[in-house]
């Protein structure tokens, strides 16, 4: 029996590059949900949403990355942000978000499917992101009291990479 297929959608490029699955005005951005943190998904960067994603676990791998995932035909590591940010692992994924192209995409599980915001610029009360991860984080403003953030993705996980788990 073949196994099920995983649902895809293209949200966008970002870049108003032809191809792209829906135009986002300037200013207007596509953001996520990732435990109660707002994320950005970055300007001019592709993104696709892939629900009831096959993951493949890695042997030994820290418990925040969930394994492995085929992007057709390429393989992308995918992350638990949740843990990352709160310690605690997210339930089972429903939804992938894949960020980048080629050696940068990466897989990221979202609590809530990217929607289109116009974030307002507005002063950060008290910062929530952990300290280890505020290199990767900086806070663009709100929407209906929900911060939204940017993330450096390729940042953050080339320095997960780089550290010796052993």
């Amino acid at each position: 029996m073949t196994p099920p297929q995983p649902v895809r959608a293209n949200i966008a490029t970002h870049d108003g590059s032809a191809g792209a699955a829906a135009a986002v005005a300037p200013g207007t951005r596509y953001g996520f949900i990732v435990s109660s943190f707002g994320i950005l998904v970055p300007e001019r960067v592709q993104s696709e949403v892939v629900l009831q994603p096959a993951l493949f676990p890695m042997p030994l791998a820290p418990a925040w990355l969930l394994g492995l995932m085929n992007a057709r035909g390429n393989v992308a590591p995918v992350f638990d942000l949740t843990q990352l940010l709160t310690g605690t692992p997210h339930p089972r994924p429903t939804a992938v978000l894949l960020l980048d192209q080629g050696p940068w995409m990466v897989g990221l599980v979202v609590d809530k499917l990217p929607h289109v915001i116009d974030v307002r610029d507005s002063a950060l009360e008290s910062n929530p992101i952990p300290d280890s991860m505020q290199p990767y984080f900086i806070f663009r403003g709100e929407t209906a009291g929900q911060a939204w953030w940017e993330f450096d993705h390729r940042a953050c996980f080339a320095k997960l990479a780089a550290q010796d788990p052993y």
